[in-house]
């Protein structure tokens, strides 16, 4: 996998995209999305491909 891109939308979210790469050639783009626990003072993640 590699980095494709990161943003942060309006509501504060960060929003990272990766490049899957396939065994037989190209990629597909997976999505993660964090978002800040002020409970637990740390991010969230959710999405595919994310590592928990």
């Amino acid at each position: 996998m590699a980095d494709y891109s990161a943003e942060i939308d309006e509501k504060g979210r960060f929003h990272q995209y990766w490049k899957k790469y396939a065994t037989e050639g190209g990629y597909s783009l997976v999505h993660g999305t964090f978002t800040w626990d002020t409970k637990n003072n740390k991010y969230k993640a959710s999405g595919q491909f994310v590592l928990q």
